[in-house]
């Protein structure tokens, strides 16, 4: 017999409906700063996701992550690059982001969760 992954997560005790994530129609990410990519993003952690998801900040730009879920997250680089440690609940942990690239990352807690930061150079022109 096979269980769906939603009936699976139900049988646990998760709220099925909070789990599926909406799919988005892609766009093409900007490698070049522009008047509206902040210097400082925040991301909620709430029930196994990072919201939102992928976001883009400028070069030198802030990245905080705040736990609204009832259990640890953390938000770790898959390249090693970062890693913010434990964020138990109701806490935050940040990170600054000195080079422009795509930085993905995951829970180290939880590997099925997982998130993107796009650091984008400033135009200067």
């Amino acid at each position: 017999m096979t269980i769906s992954r939603n009936a699976w997560l139900a049988a646990l005790g998760f709220h099925v409906a909070h789990l599926s994530k909406p799919s988005l129609p892609s766009a093409p990410v900007s490698t070049v700063m522009d008047s509206l990519t902040p210097m400082k993003l925040r991301f909620k952690i709430v029930e196994f996701f990072y919201d939102p998801d992928p976001v883009t900040v400028q070069v030198g730009g802030k990245v905080i992550w705040q736990n609204e879920d009832t259990i640890p997250h953390t938000a770790t680089a898959k390249d090693g690059s970062f890693d913010t440690g434990t964020i138990e609940p109701g806490k935050l942990k940040s990170e600054t982001f000195k080079q422009a690239g795509s930085y993905r990352y995951v829970c180290e807690i939880h590997p099925r969760m997982s998130g993107t930061v796009e650091v984008v150079e400033k135009d200067l022109s």
